[in-house]
C-alpha cells in the first residue's frame, strides 16, 4: 500500500477516523486499522522522518516480527514413498502418519498430513474410460486381504 503516508496525515493531524480516512483512500477500514496497529511496533511515528522513503515505510511496517522470521518450515513427509507404502496391505495413513511423527517429534499434524496427501495423490490419479457393451463380458473387481 503505497498511501500510507497518507493515511497517517489523515490519522494524526486531521484527526479523521478510520471509516473516512478508508473511504478517502479507497481501501477497507481493516487496513487502516492494521497500519495503526502497526506503527508503534515499527519503531516509527509521527510525522514521519522525510528521509523515509515510502517503499521503506511499507517494509518496516510490514516486516515480520523477529520470532516468525527466526522460526523454520518443519519437515515434510515424501509423498511418493508415502503412496507407495499406503498401497501395501494393513497400512494406513495413520500409521504412516505415525512413523512419520516418530522420526520428526515437531512435524505437521494429522490432518494437514492427510490434506496434502489427498492433495498429491490427486494429481496422479489415473483413470481411463473403458467402453464395453453390455453382457458380453463379465468384469469382477475384488479389493481384500482374501477372496473366500
Amino acid at each position: 500500500m503505497r498511501q500510507i503516508r497518507q493515511l497517517l496525515q489523515l490519522h494524526f493531524e486531521q484527526g479523521l477516523s478510520q471509516r473516512l480516512i478508508a473511504r478517502s483512500l479507497g481501501v477497507a477500514r481493516s487496513t487502516v486499522e492494521r497500519v495503526l496497529a502497526r506503527l508503534p511496533t515499527s519503531g516509527l511515528g509521527w510525522p514521519v522522518d522525510p528521509v523515509v522513503t515510502d517503499a521503506e515505510l511499507e517494509r518496516r511496517l510490514y516486516q515480520k516480527p523477529a520470532h516468525q522470521a527466526a522460526a523454520k518450515r518443519c519437515a515434510r513427509p515424501n509423498y511418493t514413498e508415502v503412496a507407495r507404502e499406503l498401497s501395501r496391505k494393513g497400512v494406513t495413513r495413520l500409521l504412516l502418519w505415525s512413523e512419520y511423527r516418530d522420526r520428526h517429534a515437531d512435524g505437521i499434524g494429522y490432518s494437514v498430513f492427510c490434506d496434502e496427501l489427498a492433495g498429491y495423490l490427486a494429481d496422479r490419479d489415473l483413470s481411463y474410460r473403458h467402453d464395453h457393451v453390455p453382457g458380453e463380458k463379465a468384469y469382477f473387481d475384488f479389493a481384500g486381504l482374501k477372496l473366500r
